[in-house]
């Protein structure tokens, strides 16, 4: 009996490590033919020859060596990009899986603490009062974004708590209660704003956008969001246990309070580092863990790591599209993600239900 289990764990191991090897490789693919896509179109070819400078593959396809400016776009415009891309993907679905397992909620999502309306408040408040021209410079939008969506999750996490304990639905309904508040003075905000320009820039960062990401941009929430996402893999069995129930993973060990403030806290600093460079952009952390789950199970051994490395291809993709399907213009993503989110997201509950579970 103990040889037949350990075979089957072995098994299960092997196929995992088949399912992660998979997704690196899209997600290798689906960035290298991303950096082909824009206005200027790059060949494959040169984009090659760009990113690996010592192999010669236009001497063998007779193409030109890429110019300059071909070299600049690929390195300082779409690859930071692209892997802010894969940042701001992975931090979402995270977050998507760990609320869906904290709160036992389908339908929970990586935005359900408020952590959006508290990003959106600071965003809005950095170009409605031109922060910009401070000190602060470049750097202000992202850095009130984070700032509000961190004193927010901190916020929703002190009013829910209740003496020594911090019930689920206490957590969820605080998290709806200060997610309310604060969407109505990002109105109110908007409703004072003057200049067209200021308002067509509040509403583009709102609805989500990848445009303009620069290396600093990223260097700087990597560690934010990739520290969080290696971290929260450590609590998978614990998050396999609470799916029974909060009393039965007490019983069976898990000490449930502080489960609750190590993932929220990883999730919502990873969320909050996210929206920061990204704006709000919906679906990601809803569809990604929804799709991974019907594709390796619930189990979040593998469902973790596997929505992690999802979510950063899906929004490789999407961002892909939004800079192709309106050329010279590009789309919003948030945009691009919601359009495309929520009729898949119908067809996967009708195609599977009966057969699906959390």
């Amino acid at each position: 009996m103990l040889k037949v289990q350990l075979n089957q764990y072995s098994n299960r191991i092997s196929s995992w490590k088949k399912i992660i090897l998979i997704l690196f490789t899209m997600l290798f693919c689906v960035s290298i033919i991303s950096l082909n896509v824009g206005f200027s179109r790059i060949p494959l070819q040169k984009v090659i020859a760009i990113l690996f400078g010592g192999i010669n593959v236009n001497g063998i396809f007779n193409l030109p060596e890429p110019s300059t400016a071909e070299a600049t776009i690929l390195l300082q415009i779409r690859l930071p990009r692209i892997f802010a891309g894969m940042l701001v993907g992975a931090a979402l679905s995270m977050g998507g899986v760990v609320f869906q397992a904290i709160f036992r909620n389908p339908m929970a999502d990586p935005y359900i603490l408020g952590v959006s309306s508290g990003a959106a408040l600071g965003g809005v408040t950095a170009i409605a009062f031109l922060l910009g021209t401070t000190a602060l410079g470049t750097f202000a939008v992202p850095f009130m974004a984070f700032a509000g969506a961190s004193v927010t999750a901190l916020l929703v996490y002190r009013l829910a708590r209740v003496g020594s304990i911090t019930p689920t639905m206490s957590l969820l309904l605080s998290g709806i209660a200060i997610s309310i508040v604060l969407s109505s003075i990002v109105t109110l905000t908007l409703f004072f704003v003057n200049p067209y320009d200021q308002l067509q820039a509040i509403v583009f960062w709102l609805i989500g956008s990848l445009a303009s990401m620069s290396w600093a941009e990223v260097i700087a929430v990597a560690p934010l969001i990739l520290i969080p996402a290696i971290l929260v893999n450590f609590f998978a069995r614990d998050l396999n246990i609470v799916l029974l129930g909060e009393e039965e993973a007490g019983h069976l060990g898990v000490e449930i309070e502080s489960l609750k403030k190590m993932v929220l806290l990883l999730t919502s600093l990873s969320i909050a580092s996210a929206v920061a460079i990204s704006g709000i952009i919906g679906f990601v952390g809803l569809i990604v863990p929804h799709i991974l789950r019907l594709m390796v199970g619930p189990d979040h051994r593998i469902l973790l790591p596997s929505a992690i490395i999802g979510g950063a291809t899906y929004m490789v993709v999407f961002d892909a599209l939004a800079r192709s399907i309106y050329p010279p213009l590009e789309l919003p993503v948030g945009v691009i993600t919601a359009m495309a989110g929520g009729p898949f997201f119908l067809y996967l509950l009708r195609r599977k239900r009966g057969s699906y579970r959390i």
